[in-house]
């Protein structure tokens, strides 16, 4: 499993004196939200989002209504192209514990078109930006 932690929202604007002056920074933040995603190893995606309540903070879970793993057909196509020798058999790229070695799947960005978020790399990608405060 993969866990991701990240702030979605508005990228904050530079500590110029105008920002200060005119409360931007401050609305910046209200619209940000800290966001935990884990990428479990069946390829499921679960996204929580981090609120203050009382003294602490509580994650609560945020429905995707996006499938993360890759469907039979998929496996099928992959056992094809194995057996026309097109891609290497899996046991080439497993690792000596005999899990199959997989990079990050989960980027942070930020300040890309003014907002930060996440992007999973996974069989059906998503980007994950908050949009008026919401994830």
């Amino acid at each position: 499993a993969e866990l991701r932690v990240f702030v979605a929202g508005p990228s904050l604007p530079s500590d110029s004196p105008a920002s200060a002056e005119d409360g931007t920074a401050r609305d910046s933040w209200m619209l940000r939200s800290l966001c935990v995603l884990v990428d479990t190893t069946q390829g499921d995606l679960h996204l929580y989002t981090g609120t203050r309540r009382g003294s602490g903070l509580v994650f609560d879970r945020v429905p995707l209504g996006c499938v993360g793993r890759p469907s039979e057909e998929q496996g099928r196509h992959l056992g094809k192209l194995r057996r026309k020798r097109m891609v290497p058999p899996s046991s080439a790229s497993s690792s000596s514990s005999g899990t199959p070695f997989r990079p990050n799947r989960l980027h942070r960005f930020a300040g890309l078109s003014s907002q930060d978020g996440l992007f999973a790399a996974t069989p059906r990608p998503v980007w994950l930006v908050s949009e008026r405060g919401a994830v």
